[in-house]
């Protein structure tokens, strides 16, 4: 079970790190965009309205799910789910 997630700096963009109840990485999705962008990214899709949940920048995807927000990396196919206790937790205080 994902407990927590941060977003990393890397040379090309960010990445999501998710981690298990024992701090230990259980996910990475890196992605083409800046951590200050992808925190921004979503946030916003936590707070966009029902009718128009996505909103993108550089090539990443964040939706609105009914369980949080996924974020997509457009290019690799790839996605992260972030649980909303986490949102709530890391980016909404």
């Amino acid at each position: 079970m994902l407990t927590d997630f941060t977003i990393d700096e890397m040379p090309n963009g960010a990445k999501l790190v998710g981690y298990d109840m024992n701090r230990r990485p259980q996910f990475e999705l890196p992605l083409p965009a800046s951590r200050e962008d992808l925190h921004n990214l979503i946030r916003a899709a936590a707070c966009a309205p029902l009718e128009n949940p996505r909103v993108e920048i550089d090539g990443v995807q964040a939706d609105q799910t009914e369980n949080g927000v996924r974020v997509r990396n457009v290019a690799r196919q790839s996605w992260f789910d972030i649980p909303w206790r986490l949102i709530f937790k890391r980016m909404m205080t």
